[in-house]
């Protein structure tokens, strides 16, 4: 029985060493000779520790870029407003054109019409060759004549001129569309003279273009030349002359 015992413990502490053993093998198995240990380090290299880092110092975006000029002029908001006085501006061609035949018609080229030493008459665009003769009216505020027109071609017609008392100093020629102060000029239809025209068939006092000369006559009291062009304008029609060029020159007022 002892020696059952004993046996017993002999296996058991023999298997406790052998244990032991197996770890202590285990142990060394897994760690390599201390030889390879330094073959391994001498021929693996270890990381290039000097290998150079990325450029930490790459140049940052330029930030003194200048920034727009917040100085740069603002749109001029003192740019002169429009021109509300252009209405005194001149009128454009056209609309001068209107506004003239609401007063007094465009004349045609009367230095071409007035030429040469016979008597022309257009009237509504009727040419006619008239016999004019001048006649001396005898006012007492004024001096004065007229031509008187007859034509086979329209009823006859009376140019008459006055001139003030001082106005008429022997040798005068007279704007019809703008005469000198004193001075008064006007056409009579259907009469044939100014001393027996109570009512004439149309009358033109206003709106003539052209010229009147009178001067002192050689044998007669006055020396008469006209170049007068009258028209009808759109808001002032008239009943019987709508239109009148008449030229005549050097025609003695008895």
């Amino acid at each position: 029985m002892k020696a059952t015992v004993h046996l017993s413990i002999v296996c058991v502490g023999l298997a406790l060493a052998g244990c032991q053993s197996a770890k202590t093998s285990t142990a060394e198995d897994a760690a390599p000779p201390a030889g390879d240990v330094a073959n391994q380090d001498a021929v693996a290299p270890a990381p290039d520790l000097a290998t150079p880092a990325p450029d930490l110092a790459t140049p940052a975006p330029d930030l003194a870029t200048p920034a727009p000029d917040l100085a740069a002029p603002a749109p001029d908001l003192a740019a002169p407003a429009p021109d509300l006085a252009a209405a005194d501006a001149p009128l454009p061609a056209d609309a001068a054109k209107d506004t003239a035949a609401d007063t007094t018609s465009s004349s045609p080229d009367m230095a071409a019409f007035c030429t040469g030493g016979a008597s022309k008459m257009v009237v509504n665009g009727i040419s006619s060759t008239p016999t004019v003769t001048g006649k001396l009216v005898p006012y007492d505020c004024c001096d004065g004549a007229e031509f008187d027109v007859v034509s086979t071609a329209f009823d006859p017609i009376v140019v008459s001129w006055q001139a003030q008392s001082g106005a008429f100093k022997g040798f005068s020629t007279i704007d019809l569309a703008t005469p000198a102060t004193g001075w008064s000029v006007f056409v009579l239809v259907g009469c044939t003279s100014t001393l027996s025209c109570s009512a004439p068939m149309d009358s033109y006092s206003s709106g003539l273009v052209g010229s009147l000369s009178v001067s002192i006559g050689k044998s007669d009291p006055y020396d008469m030349s006209i170049c007068l062009h009258a028209e009808e304008s759109t808001s002032s029609a008239h009943p019987v002359v709508h239109s009148l060029d008449l030229f005549a020159t050097h025609i003695g007022a008895k």
